[in-house]
């Protein structure tokens, strides 16, 4: 797992792609079409929030694309001395993500939200846990190459070609 930590270093995004693919995976199909398990948790020194193995959570390809690509806009933006947001909600309803690179501060703010309405453990919890920090660029520059790393690590495992992830 790879983490995201915040400026204060008491909290953690943690996140990792997962190698067991569903066994209907078929590098033929559309991005939107391929289906990719994933981890995720968020911890601070009082209390974590998980998307466990056992939750079977997964996202697409595109949404893997889509965050990478969003996140390193907004790297590639910080040069226009303007505030950029990325945003993304998972399409299976699991979680939420916004980051936004803050010019005047130079650093990055991060919102996360776990759908607790649908998923822990198969229990409706019905409301939802967010968490909000900063954190530097270094940070998230080695987040989104590990996110990178990642992903392709899973891709060279199940046999997805190279011109199939970005």
């Amino acid at each position: 797992m790879f983490y995201l930590t915040n400026r204060d270093a008491n909290l953690k995004l943690g996140f990792e792609f997962l190698n067991n693919l569903p066994s209907d995976f078929d590098t033929a199909r559309s991005n939107w079409e391929k289906w990719v398990p994933f981890v995720m948790n968020v911890s601070t020194p009082e209390k974590t929030i998980a998307i466990t193995e056992k939750m079977k959570a997964y996202m697409t390809v595109y949404e893997v694309e889509k965050i990478y690509n969003g996140i390193k806009n907004l790297l590639d933006s910080m040069a226009h001395e303007e505030d950029q947001l990325f945003r993304h909600y998972s399409y299976e309803s699991i979680f939420e993500i916004s980051v936004e690179y803050l010019h005047v501060d130079q650093c990055f703010e991060v919102v996360v939200w776990f759908i607790l309405a649908e998923y822990p453990e198969g229990k409706i919890e019905g409301y939802n846990v967010g968490f909000r920090f900063i954190v530097d660029k270094l940070e998230i520059e080695h987040f989104v190459e590990d996110f990178y790393n990642n992903f392709k690590k899973v891709c060279l495992q199940c046999s997805i070609s190279k011109t199939d992830y970005f």
